[in-house]
């Protein structure tokens, strides 16, 4: 290395010195620069301070950390530094330079290195009473590693092993590797997952995956399907029963555990090709796998209006809706439950379907009718279901209506009259309208008595 005065210092072992200093001359001057050279030995030539034997330089370079070069030792005074190298050298067989500086010792087993600094693969460093002056013993990997770093004494572990020391089974694999023997670690037999446990002489998978059980995983846990353990054919892992949400969640055994075919569907779903509750129950309608729940609602189909076909049992249901909900209507009938007749029809409580209103065109304001009764609308004086005959008051029927009868209360003997407006009189009471007492009679609200039986009923003198 090329520098000016400069020291060593190490964070280590500072027993027998603080720094070790070394006071270096220029060894040539070129334009007011000069060249400074040292070697870091412990030879009493090289004017270290303090003088240390061989040993104690050792330890003192022993996991050097740094080489620090003061530039001034005043205030006053200014220093600048280039060209900084440090010179090492290198085994090489083919080489024909050599250097005499470089020692090289005999070291005993277990050390290595020209200074005998290095342990021997297989072996460690470890530490003597808190010095950092290190001894070499054998590594600790129960038999399972070549070798270990040689600092921090950590195993390089084969044979399935991991740890430090090669003490525990890597993942995948179980047994005891501190017995020492190459097939300490088998691989775990889980039939899905990867991690396992021995418990006595038993092995149990620990990482099986969601929905497997079983000290193998080679089972599926209720609400999952499939094979694992492939007993009727490859095996095929398990997975989560799919029903859309119409299951009972706390209930057990929601579908097979083979197929996965859904068993118990609620919410009024039935299975359908898929088997996964996907369809609404027959007199239902929705979609079963929309959520929130339930998806499926009564189809709610009009008892009369539903069209039944004429070979089906009287108790049997109604016929079921589509997937919209729309029911089978019989003719003339509409509406989504099949409960309204078409424009201008009627009794819809038939079960034969609606019929026309059919009303009377003269009688009548329109063709419109009432749903149940059938009732048209009539106009003034006008009667019957179709608006097609005269009240029995009324006359005359024609396109504007009937004319009133008129007939006289105490005159008639009803309110009904002719096609001529003519009334029924009271024997004894004439006119159209049965209002005037006929020859020899009077007091019409009497019935029109006879003038000469009342003379006779007159008393003698």
């Amino acid at each position: 290395m090329v520098a000016s005065n400069q020291f060593v210092k190490t964070d280590f072992e500072s027993f027998f010195f603080d720094f070790v200093r070394q006071d270096v001359h220029p060894q040539s001057k070129t334009r007011g620069q000069n060249l400074y050279q040292y070697r870091l030995h412990e030879d009493p030539s090289f004017d270290w301070e303090p003088q240390l034997n061989a040993f104690e330089f050792q330890r003192l370079l022993n996991h050097l950390d740094e080489i620090k070069i003061r530039m001034t030792y005043s205030d006053q005074g200014t220093g600048i530094i280039d060209d900084i190298s440090l010179e090492y050298a290198m085994k090489d067989e083919n080489s024909v330079d050599f250097v005499n500086w470089v020692e090289e010792c005999t070291c005993p087993p277990p050390y290595v290195g020209l200074s005998c600094g290095a342990c021997r693969e297989g072996h460690k460093h470890e530490t003597v009473n808190g010095s950092s002056y290190d001894r070499c013993v054998r590594c600790e990997c129960n038999n399972h590693a070549d070798s270990c770093d040689p600092n921090t004494g950590k195993c390089l572990c084969q044979d399935n092993t991991v740890g430090d020391d090669c003490s525990s089974c890597k993942k995948g694999y179980y047994g005891n590797p501190i017995a020492g023997n190459k097939d300490d670690c088998k691989p775990c037999p889980c039939v899905f997952g990867t991690q396992c446990i021995l418990i006595g002489s038993k092995v149990k998978c620990t990482d099986c995956p969601e929905g497997h059980q079983g000290d193998l995983c080679d089972s599926c846990i209720d609400g999952f399907f499939g094979d694992p353990a492939g007993i009727r054919g490859p095996k095929t892992a398990c997975k989560k029963c799919k029903c859309n949400g119409n299951i009972d969640t706390n209930a057990v055994q929601n579908c097979d555990s083979e197929t996965g075919d859904c068993l118990k569907c609620i919410y009024n779903t039935r299975n359908g090709p898929n088997n996964q509750c996907e369809l609404c129950k027959i007199g239902f309608y929705g979609d079963a796998t929309t959520y929130p729940k339930p998806g499926c609602i009564p189809c709610d189909c009009h008892e009369n209006g539903t069209f039944v076909s004429s070979s089906t049992p009287s108790n049997s249901p109604l016929p079921p809706c589509n997937q919209d909900g729309q029911c089978a209507c019989r003719p003339n009938v509409i509406g989504l439950k099949c409960d309204q007749c078409i424009e201008n029809h009627w009794n819809i409580n038939s079960r034969l379907g609606c019929e026309s209103c059919n009303c009377d065109q003269s009688g009548a304001y329109n063709d419109s009718c009432e749903l149940h009764s059938g009732q048209c609308v009539c106009k003034p004086g006008v009667g019957g279901r179709r608006c097609d005959q005269c009240l029995p008051d009324h006359y005359q029927f024609s396109p504007d209506g009937c004319k009133a009868c008129g007939c006289h209360a105490d005159g008639s003997l009803g309110v009904s009259c002719d096609e001529n407006g003519r009334c029924e009189c009271r024997p004894g009471v004439l006119g159209v309208k049965c209002d005037q007492c006929g020859e020899n009679r009077f007091n019409l609200s009497a019935g029109c008595t006879r003038k000469y039986d009342i003379i006779n009923t007159m008393p003698l003198n």
